[in-house]
């Protein structure tokens, strides 16, 4: 039946089944019924699995272009927004370059992010001014379009103003702070442990 049930074809199986009937002298049935069990659980299976791949997918598991995403979604969406809207307009550009946006690189959660908005600035301050295609000549085939689809997510959105742009730096500049703290508490934990090993010393 395990076999049998393997098989794609209907066809195939029906000759399968008779055959098996034959063999085992039972009723026919008994064979069916035990195969469609089986290719049920089968379907079952695959769409579990479908399902596992796609939330690891969006939780970003797997992402070979920016693979630091999965640590913190809500910061990696707040980079992506505010890329988005750096590639989109010209005024979020410029806010970014002469420091009335309030954020540097160090504010971006993932390399790839970093490395994208500060492509982006460094474009932007050239004599030509920012150019897609240009910046595309600075990172590989797969990394373009991320890039492009950051850029279409914004686009195909009604709210694109300032609004957006300050909270999603703001996001950024929240998780930032929640890094330094976590690390200052890490050290701090550190030196509590080697503090009271040499007390009981």
């Amino acid at each position: 039946c395990e076999l049998i049930s393997g098989y794609y074809s209907g066809v195939e199986r029906e000759v399968y089944i008779s055959q098996v009937v034959k063999q085992l002298s039972l009723p026919s049935e008994v064979i069916k019924n035990r195969v469609d069990v089986l290719i049920q659980r089968r379907i079952r299976d695959k769409k579990e699995n479908q399902k596992r791949e796609a939330q690891a997918t969006i939780r970003g598991v797997g992402d070979r272009i920016n693979p630091d995403t999965i640590r913190d979604v809500q910061a990696s969406a707040a980079e992506e927004t505010v890329l988005g809207l750096m590639m989109l307009y010209a005024e979020y550009r410029a806010a970014a370059v002469d420091g009335s946006a309030e954020l540097e690189a160090d504010d971006f959660f993932t390399a790839f992010g970093r490395r994208a908005y500060e492509a982006i600035v460094e474009l932007q301050k050239t004599e030509q001014g920012y150019s897609p295609p240009v910046l595309e000549q600075a990172f590989s085939p797969e990394e373009v379009g991320r890039l492009q689809r950051m850029q279409q997510r914004r686009q195909a959105l009604a709210e694109n103003g300032p609004t957006v742009f300050r909270a999603a730096i703001a996001t950024l500049k929240q998780s930032k702070q929640r890094r330094a703290d976590s690390e200052n508490a890490d050290v701090i934990s550190g030196i509590e442990g080697i503090l009271a090993r040499k007390a009981k010393k």
